[in-house]
């Protein structure tokens, strides 16, 4: 597993948005982490990375799950020798909700 790049970005939430984020209406800012890893396995054994399920802590010790309706080709079977590169973000704010 290579981590490429962690990015820290001020998203306006949209109306698809909103959907997924109970506290936050279409217009409000939110900080977002987003983590694109690279996944690699280097044999034809079968390995799972669950990487959409990683929690981040930041410096000042705050836990935060990552947004895993928002996660990008994160897969979690590796059937062979095979890679894949995709993306794990984090809205960095601790009134966030997720919806049920």
């Amino acid at each position: 597993m290579t981590v490429n790049k962690a990015q820290i970005n001020r998203v306006e939430v949209n109306e698809e948005l909103a959907i997924f984020l109970d506290g936050y209406e279409v217009g409000d800012k939110v900080d977002n982490l987003v983590i694109e890893y690279t996944v690699e396995n280097t044999t034809e054994a079968p390995r799972d990375f669950f990487l959409d399920q990683s929690v981040v802590v930041t410096s000042t010790g705050q836990q935060i799950e990552p947004d895993m309706f928002l996660a990008e080709n994160i897969t979690a079977s590796m059937l062979g020798a095979i890679e894949y590169t995709g993306t794990v973000p984090y809205i960095m704010d601790e009134r966030r909700r997720r919806r049920h």
